[in-house]
Order: structure tokens, then sequence, then C-alpha cells
């Protein structure tokens, strides 16, 4: 490669760069950036230990997944349940308390 071509492609990774730089801090403050098809901020989404209780109290409830999808679709509105708020979580883990005893 010459000198002028290096020039050039040096050059223009740096303009690279600095966009992706820049989108990069622009997107630091969207909640739930960073995880894919996750919304809200990591304070708000539901913790492990909600999926976890989600998945265990689901069982002894006796429900299948599919069960245990319609009624977090029933209860909240949301098809997925990483994207749960905390509050969201409580109230599913509620509801299957109340249907496994």
């Amino acid at each position: 490669m010459n000198a002028p071509n290096t020039q050039h492609l040096a050059s223009a990774l740096q303009k690279a760069s600095d966009a992706l730089g820049q989108a990069a801090d622009a997107l630091r403050n969207e909640p739930g950036v960073g995880v894919p098809g996750r919304t809200g901020t990591p304070a708000e989404l539901l913790t492990g230990r909600q999926l976890g209780a989600i998945h265990a109290i689901g069982r002894r409830a006796g429900l299948s997944r599919d069960d245990l999808a319609h009624l977090v679709v029933d209860l909240t509105g949301k098809s997925d349940l990483t994207r749960l708020s905390k509050a969201e979580a409580s109230q599913v883990i509620d509801r299957l308390n109340e249907m496994a005893a």
C-alpha cells in the first residue's frame, strides 16, 4: 500500500471510531442498552432470584412452560420473562403462590 492510501484509510477509521464513540455515549443513557431485547434500567428489571422463583413456583403449581408463558402474558402483557419489571415479577410470583397453595 502506498502512503496516501494508508493515510486515507487511517482517516476513515478514525472517523468511524469517533462516530461509534458518539453513538455509544448516546446509548449509555438509554434504558436496557447492552442487553438485546431488554428494556428498563437494571434496577427496574426483575432479579435472577425472581426469575428462578417464577420457574420453581410454576413447576410446583404444575404449570407447563407454555402455561407459565400464558399466565405471564395474561398478567403483564409481556411474552418474555426477562422483560418483566421487579413489580411485575412480584405480581407473577404472588399469583403462582396462590395457584401452588
